[in-house]
Protein backbone atom coordinates (compact mmCIF):
# COMPACT_ATOMS: atom_id res chain seq x y z
CA UNK A 1 0.00 0.00 0.00
CA UNK A 2 2.58 2.76 1.22
CA UNK A 3 4.34 2.24 -2.07
CA UNK A 4 1.60 2.66 -4.31
CA UNK A 5 1.15 6.12 -2.55
CA UNK A 6 4.78 7.01 -2.49
CA UNK A 7 4.82 6.20 -6.14
CA UNK A 8 1.65 8.73 -6.60
CA UNK A 9 3.08 11.62 -4.86
CA UNK A 10 6.82 11.14 -6.78
CA UNK A 11 4.48 12.50 -9.46
CA UNK A 12 3.04 15.00 -8.32
CA UNK A 13 4.31 18.88 -9.24
CA UNK A 14 7.19 20.11 -8.09
CA UNK A 15 8.33 21.72 -5.64
CA UNK A 16 7.71 18.62 -3.41
CA UNK A 17 6.97 19.30 0.53
CA UNK A 18 6.62 16.47 3.52
CA UNK A 19 4.80 17.94 6.39
CA UNK A 20 5.75 15.49 9.51
CA UNK A 21 4.41 15.15 13.28
CA UNK A 22 2.89 12.47 15.66
CA UNK A 23 0.32 12.07 17.83
CA UNK A 24 0.20 9.99 20.92
CA UNK A 25 -3.55 10.23 21.26
CA UNK A 26 -5.11 7.22 19.90
CA UNK A 27 -3.80 3.74 20.30
CA UNK A 28 -4.51 2.02 23.44
CA UNK A 29 -1.40 1.06 24.86
CA UNK A 30 -2.07 -2.94 25.67
CA UNK A 31 1.79 -4.25 26.09
CA UNK A 32 2.62 -3.74 29.86
CA UNK A 33 5.14 -0.79 28.28
CA UNK A 34 5.65 1.49 32.25
CA UNK A 35 4.93 4.68 31.44
CA UNK A 36 4.89 4.27 27.62
CA UNK A 37 2.95 5.93 25.13
CA UNK A 38 2.06 4.21 22.15
CA UNK A 39 2.76 7.30 18.96
CA UNK A 40 2.20 7.19 15.22
CA UNK A 41 4.00 9.19 12.62
CA UNK A 42 3.10 10.45 9.64
CA UNK A 43 4.65 12.32 6.68
CA UNK A 44 1.70 13.52 5.14
CA UNK A 45 1.46 15.72 1.73
CA UNK A 46 -1.16 18.86 1.69
CA UNK A 47 -4.19 18.91 0.55
CA UNK A 48 -6.42 21.60 -1.22
CA UNK A 49 -9.96 22.84 -1.59
CA UNK A 50 -10.47 19.30 -2.66
CA UNK A 51 -8.85 17.25 -0.95
CA UNK A 52 -7.71 15.97 2.58
CA UNK A 53 -4.29 15.99 3.42
CA UNK A 54 -2.33 12.64 1.96
CA UNK A 55 -0.74 10.46 3.91
CA UNK A 56 2.12 8.85 2.63
CA UNK A 57 3.41 6.47 5.11
CA UNK A 58 3.06 6.25 8.92
CA UNK A 59 4.74 4.49 11.31
CA UNK A 60 3.49 3.04 14.99
CA UNK A 61 6.13 2.97 17.85
CA UNK A 62 6.37 2.85 21.72
CA UNK A 63 10.10 4.36 21.12
CA UNK A 64 10.97 8.00 20.48
CA UNK A 65 14.72 8.05 20.40
CA UNK A 66 16.88 8.72 16.79
CA UNK A 67 17.54 4.37 16.26
CA UNK A 68 13.58 4.51 16.46
CA UNK A 69 12.41 7.23 14.47
CA UNK A 70 15.25 6.60 12.05
CA UNK A 71 14.04 3.60 11.17
CA UNK A 72 10.55 5.08 9.90
CA UNK A 73 12.70 7.86 7.94
CA UNK A 74 14.89 5.64 6.53
CA UNK A 75 12.19 3.62 4.74
CA UNK A 76 10.34 6.44 3.63
CA UNK A 77 13.54 7.70 2.30
CA UNK A 78 14.85 3.99 0.56
CA UNK A 79 11.47 3.54 -1.39
CA UNK A 80 10.99 7.16 -2.77
CA UNK A 81 14.85 6.63 -3.95
CA UNK A 82 13.96 3.39 -5.67
CA UNK A 83 10.90 4.84 -7.05
CA UNK A 84 12.40 7.71 -8.77
CA UNK A 85 14.95 8.71 -11.09
CA UNK A 86 15.50 12.51 -9.32
CA UNK A 87 18.38 12.72 -6.95
CA UNK A 88 16.53 14.82 -4.52
CA UNK A 89 12.96 13.02 -4.16
CA UNK A 90 11.53 15.54 -1.66
CA UNK A 91 12.11 19.15 -1.81
CA UNK A 92 11.95 20.51 1.95
CA UNK A 93 10.55 18.73 4.70
CA UNK A 94 8.76 20.41 7.67
CA UNK A 95 8.43 19.50 11.15
CA UNK A 96 7.84 20.82 14.60
CA UNK A 97 11.05 21.59 16.69
CA UNK A 98 12.08 18.35 17.57
CA UNK A 99 15.56 17.36 17.16
CA UNK A 100 15.08 13.77 17.30
CA UNK A 101 12.85 14.21 14.38
CA UNK A 102 15.04 16.43 12.20
CA UNK A 103 18.22 14.10 12.92
CA UNK A 104 16.28 10.96 11.66
CA UNK A 105 15.49 12.81 9.02
CA UNK A 106 18.42 14.73 7.71
CA UNK A 107 20.50 11.42 8.13
CA UNK A 108 17.74 9.71 5.86
CA UNK A 109 17.06 12.02 3.42
CA UNK A 110 20.53 13.79 3.62
CA UNK A 111 22.68 11.22 4.83
CA UNK A 112 24.15 13.33 6.79
CA UNK A 113 24.17 14.05 10.94
CA UNK A 114 22.34 17.35 11.98
CA UNK A 115 25.42 18.96 12.48
CA UNK A 116 27.15 17.94 8.91
CA UNK A 117 24.13 19.81 7.85
CA UNK A 118 23.88 22.77 9.88
CA UNK A 119 27.64 23.42 8.53
CA UNK A 120 26.31 22.71 5.06
CA UNK A 121 23.52 25.49 5.53
CA UNK A 122 25.89 27.78 7.26
CA UNK A 123 28.30 27.84 3.90
CA UNK A 124 25.40 27.84 1.88
CA UNK A 125 24.01 31.69 3.83
CA UNK A 126 27.42 32.73 3.39
CA UNK A 127 27.59 32.11 -0.15
CA UNK A 128 30.55 29.89 -0.02
CA UNK A 129 28.56 26.64 -1.47
CA UNK A 130 27.36 26.60 -4.91
CA UNK A 131 23.43 24.85 -4.28
CA UNK A 132 24.33 21.54 -2.97
CA UNK A 133 21.68 18.46 -3.39
CA UNK A 134 20.31 19.67 0.18
CA UNK A 135 16.68 18.26 1.21
CA UNK A 136 15.82 21.78 3.29
CA UNK A 137 14.90 20.94 7.05
CA UNK A 138 12.49 23.16 8.28
CA UNK A 139 11.01 24.34 11.88
CA UNK A 140 7.25 25.18 11.56
CA UNK A 141 6.88 28.97 12.86
CA UNK A 142 4.15 28.26 15.10
CA UNK A 143 5.18 24.91 16.75
CA UNK A 144 8.64 27.02 17.35
CA UNK A 145 6.90 30.22 18.96
CA UNK A 146 4.90 28.44 21.26
CA UNK A 147 8.01 26.41 22.42
CA UNK A 148 9.82 29.56 22.91
CA UNK A 149 6.58 31.54 24.68
CA UNK A 150 6.56 28.81 27.23
CA UNK A 151 10.50 29.64 28.17
CA UNK A 152 9.54 33.25 28.43
CA UNK A 153 6.15 33.03 30.17
CA UNK A 154 8.13 31.14 32.91
CA UNK A 155 11.59 33.09 33.09
CA UNK A 156 10.11 36.57 32.40
CA UNK A 157 7.81 38.09 34.99
CA UNK A 158 6.77 41.96 33.42
CA UNK A 159 4.70 41.96 30.99
CA UNK A 160 6.04 44.27 28.55
CA UNK A 161 9.63 42.68 28.73
CA UNK A 162 7.39 39.42 27.73
CA UNK A 163 5.85 41.33 24.66
CA UNK A 164 9.62 42.74 23.53
CA UNK A 165 11.19 39.11 23.90
CA UNK A 166 7.91 37.57 22.21
CA UNK A 167 8.58 40.23 19.19
CA UNK A 168 12.27 39.82 19.21
CA UNK A 169 12.07 35.85 18.72
CA UNK A 170 9.39 36.53 16.04
CA UNK A 171 11.82 38.99 14.15
CA UNK A 172 14.73 36.45 14.29
CA UNK A 173 12.57 33.70 12.76
CA UNK A 174 11.70 36.27 9.81
CA UNK A 175 14.89 37.01 9.10
CA UNK A 176 16.77 35.74 6.03
CA UNK A 177 20.41 36.67 6.91
CA UNK A 178 22.99 36.45 9.15
CA UNK A 179 24.42 39.89 9.15
CA UNK A 180 20.07 41.08 9.72
CA UNK A 181 20.18 38.31 12.57
CA UNK A 182 23.41 39.61 14.20
CA UNK A 183 21.68 42.91 14.91
CA UNK A 184 18.55 41.11 16.53
CA UNK A 185 20.71 39.10 18.64
CA UNK A 186 22.71 41.89 19.79
CA UNK A 187 19.81 43.73 21.32
CA UNK A 188 18.20 40.77 22.45
CA UNK A 189 21.13 40.29 24.49
CA UNK A 190 21.92 43.61 25.56
CA UNK A 191 18.15 43.77 26.83
CA UNK A 192 17.80 40.08 28.54
CA UNK A 193 21.48 39.10 28.60
CA UNK A 194 23.47 41.73 30.60
CA UNK A 195 22.77 42.32 34.58
CA UNK A 196 23.78 45.91 34.10
CA UNK A 197 21.78 48.69 31.89
CA UNK A 198 23.51 49.53 28.64
CA UNK A 199 23.86 53.41 27.52
CA UNK A 200 21.87 52.39 24.64
CA UNK A 201 19.12 50.57 26.12
CA UNK A 202 16.39 52.38 25.01
CA UNK A 203 17.71 52.45 21.44
CA UNK A 204 17.38 48.80 21.31
CA UNK A 205 14.11 48.42 22.71
CA UNK A 206 13.02 50.63 19.99
CA UNK A 207 14.88 48.87 17.14
CA UNK A 208 13.01 45.60 18.27
CA UNK A 209 9.67 47.13 18.48
CA UNK A 210 9.77 49.29 15.38
CA UNK A 211 11.60 46.17 12.77
CA UNK A 212 9.55 43.40 14.40
CA UNK A 213 6.83 41.81 11.70
CA UNK A 214 3.55 40.96 12.81
CA UNK A 215 3.16 38.41 15.45
CA UNK A 216 3.17 35.12 14.38
CA UNK A 217 -0.58 32.90 14.87
CA UNK A 218 0.24 30.88 17.83
CA UNK A 219 -2.16 27.54 16.83
CA UNK A 220 -3.22 25.20 19.41
CA UNK A 221 -0.23 23.01 17.72
CA UNK A 222 1.24 19.86 19.51
CA UNK A 223 4.66 21.00 20.75
CA UNK A 224 5.37 17.89 22.86
CA UNK A 225 8.68 16.54 23.40
CA UNK A 226 8.61 12.42 23.26
CA UNK A 227 12.03 11.69 23.96
CA UNK A 228 13.46 14.02 26.12
CA UNK A 229 16.67 11.91 26.72
CA UNK A 230 17.04 11.64 23.06
CA UNK A 231 16.41 15.25 22.58
CA UNK A 232 19.07 16.23 24.89
CA UNK A 233 21.45 13.36 23.47
CA UNK A 234 21.01 15.01 19.70
CA UNK A 235 21.68 18.45 21.48
CA UNK A 236 25.11 17.61 23.55
CA UNK A 237 26.40 16.15 20.04
CA UNK A 238 24.99 18.70 17.83
CA UNK A 239 26.08 21.99 19.47
CA UNK A 240 28.92 21.83 19.94
CA UNK A 241 29.35 21.21 16.20
CA UNK A 242 27.27 23.58 15.01
CA UNK A 243 29.22 26.93 13.21
CA UNK A 244 26.15 29.09 14.20
CA UNK A 245 26.93 28.36 18.03
CA UNK A 246 30.33 29.55 17.91
CA UNK A 247 28.71 32.62 15.11
CA UNK A 248 26.20 34.04 17.82
CA UNK A 249 28.48 33.58 20.84
CA UNK A 250 31.10 35.91 19.03
CA UNK A 251 28.29 38.49 18.97
CA UNK A 252 27.77 37.89 22.84
CA UNK A 253 31.14 38.07 23.32
CA UNK A 254 32.17 41.47 21.34
CA UNK A 255 29.22 42.92 22.96
CA UNK A 256 30.44 42.24 26.39
CA UNK A 257 34.32 43.80 25.32
CA UNK A 258 32.52 47.05 24.01
CA UNK A 259 31.24 48.13 27.12
CA UNK A 260 28.64 50.81 27.52
CA UNK A 261 27.10 49.85 30.60
CA UNK A 262 26.39 51.53 33.57
CA UNK A 263 26.47 51.12 37.18
CA UNK A 264 22.25 50.67 37.29
CA UNK A 265 20.61 47.47 37.29
CA UNK A 266 18.74 46.13 34.37
CA UNK A 267 15.48 45.25 35.15
CA UNK A 268 15.07 42.68 32.16
CA UNK A 269 18.08 40.81 32.82
CA UNK A 270 17.04 37.03 32.43
CA UNK A 271 19.95 35.04 32.73
CA UNK A 272 18.23 31.50 32.24
CA UNK A 273 16.44 32.86 28.83
CA UNK A 274 18.92 34.08 27.16
CA UNK A 275 21.16 30.65 27.94
CA UNK A 276 18.31 28.68 26.39
CA UNK A 277 18.36 31.21 23.60
CA UNK A 278 21.91 31.09 22.54
CA UNK A 279 22.71 27.60 23.84
CA UNK A 280 19.36 25.80 22.79
CA UNK A 281 18.03 28.00 19.83
CA UNK A 282 20.35 29.63 17.60
CA UNK A 283 22.02 26.97 17.53
CA UNK A 284 19.85 25.70 14.65
CA UNK A 285 19.54 28.86 13.13
CA UNK A 286 19.23 27.42 9.61
CA UNK A 287 16.28 25.39 11.09
CA UNK A 288 14.11 27.78 11.69
CA UNK A 289 15.08 31.10 10.02
CA UNK A 290 13.97 32.53 6.61
CA UNK A 291 17.81 31.97 5.82
CA UNK A 292 17.77 28.90 4.02
CA UNK A 293 14.20 29.29 2.70
CA UNK A 294 15.32 32.39 0.87
CA UNK A 295 18.63 30.30 -0.39
CA UNK A 296 16.15 27.78 -2.30
CA UNK A 297 13.66 30.18 -3.12
CA UNK A 298 10.89 28.44 -0.70
CA UNK A 299 7.62 30.32 1.41
CA UNK A 300 7.56 29.64 4.64
CA UNK A 301 4.93 26.96 5.85
CA UNK A 302 3.43 25.75 8.92
CA UNK A 303 3.01 22.06 10.03
CA UNK A 304 -0.91 23.21 9.22
CA UNK A 305 -1.20 19.98 6.68
CA UNK A 306 -0.44 17.55 9.62
CA UNK A 307 -2.37 19.22 12.10
CA UNK A 308 -5.42 19.62 9.86
CA UNK A 309 -4.24 15.57 8.86
CA UNK A 310 -4.74 14.50 12.67
CA UNK A 311 -8.00 16.83 13.26
CA UNK A 312 -9.80 15.20 10.69
CA UNK A 313 -8.84 11.33 11.42
CA UNK A 314 -9.46 12.03 14.99
CA UNK A 315 -12.93 13.84 14.29
CA UNK A 316 -14.71 12.88 11.26
CA UNK A 317 -13.09 8.82 10.83
CA UNK A 318 -12.13 7.99 14.75
CA UNK A 319 -15.37 10.05 16.09
CA UNK A 320 -13.21 11.45 18.71
CA UNK A 321 -12.78 7.72 20.08
CA UNK A 322 -9.37 7.83 21.70
CA UNK A 323 -7.28 4.42 23.02
CA UNK A 324 -8.48 2.40 20.31
CA UNK A 325 -6.66 -1.23 19.81
CA UNK A 326 -3.77 -1.89 17.41
CA UNK A 327 -5.30 -4.23 14.94
CA UNK A 328 -8.17 -1.98 14.50
CA UNK A 329 -6.39 1.53 13.73
CA UNK A 330 -3.89 -0.26 11.31
CA UNK A 331 -6.86 -1.78 9.13
CA UNK A 332 -9.13 1.63 9.64
CA UNK A 333 -5.84 3.41 8.87
CA UNK A 334 -5.30 1.10 5.51
CA UNK A 335 -8.97 1.85 4.24
CA UNK A 336 -8.40 5.32 4.64
CA UNK A 337 -5.42 6.03 3.25
CA UNK A 338 -6.65 3.86 -0.07
CA UNK A 339 -9.54 5.75 -0.17
CA UNK A 340 -7.84 9.08 0.03
CA UNK A 341 -5.63 7.83 -2.97
CA UNK A 342 -8.23 6.94 -5.34
CA UNK A 343 -9.80 10.64 -4.30
CA UNK A 344 -6.76 12.18 -5.89
CA UNK A 345 -6.18 9.86 -9.09
CA UNK A 346 -10.01 9.89 -9.86
CA UNK A 347 -10.23 13.21 -9.21
CA UNK A 348 -13.23 12.39 -6.40
CA UNK A 349 -14.57 14.51 -3.56
CA UNK A 350 -15.17 13.75 0.25
CA UNK A 351 -18.56 14.28 1.15
CA UNK A 352 -16.70 16.53 3.75
CA UNK A 353 -15.52 18.48 1.25
CA UNK A 354 -18.71 18.37 -1.32
CA UNK A 355 -21.14 19.77 1.92
CA UNK A 356 -18.60 22.44 2.44
CA UNK A 357 -18.49 23.54 -1.09
CA UNK A 358 -22.25 23.10 -0.60
CA UNK A 359 -22.35 25.60 2.34
CA UNK A 360 -19.98 28.17 0.93
CA UNK A 361 -22.30 28.25 -2.42
CA UNK A 362 -24.81 29.15 -0.89
CA UNK A 363 -23.86 31.27 1.34
CA UNK A 364 -22.95 33.20 -1.71
CA UNK A 365 -25.68 32.99 -3.16
CA UNK A 366 -27.40 34.64 -0.19
CA UNK A 367 -25.20 37.39 -1.00
CA UNK A 368 -25.94 37.64 -4.29
CA UNK A 369 -29.88 37.36 -4.47
CA UNK A 370 -31.01 38.16 -1.12
CA UNK A 371 -34.48 36.58 -0.20
CA UNK A 372 -37.30 39.76 0.23
CA UNK A 373 -40.01 38.53 3.02
CA UNK A 374 -43.69 38.86 2.83
CA UNK A 375 -45.16 41.95 5.28
CA UNK A 376 -48.04 41.08 7.25
CA UNK A 377 -51.04 42.90 5.19
CA UNK A 378 -52.63 45.60 7.09
CA UNK A 379 -56.20 45.58 8.04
Amino acid sequence: MAEQVIDYVLNLKRPLFLFVDATGSIIKNNFDIIDKRIFVYAAVVAGSTDYSPLDVTSFISSKHGVKDVSIFAEYLADTMRRLSTKKVVVDKIETDFSLVLMQSFCRAFNGCKLSIYLNQTFKEIHGKNTKTCLVVLHVCSSHLIKTIKKQIDSHIADEDAKKLALNAINQLIHSTSLEETAKIVEGLYVLFGCEYRHANFAIYCNYLKNQTNETEEINACDAEIRCKISEKDVHDDTKKESPFYEYFQTIKNDCDRKGGFSENQNIFYTPKFMNYVFDFLLPYYSTWSGAMLKQFNMLRDSNAPVENYWKIEKQYILNNRKNIQLERYIKIKEEITMQRLRERKFSLQTTRVLKKRKEANNENHKELFPEGTWKKKET
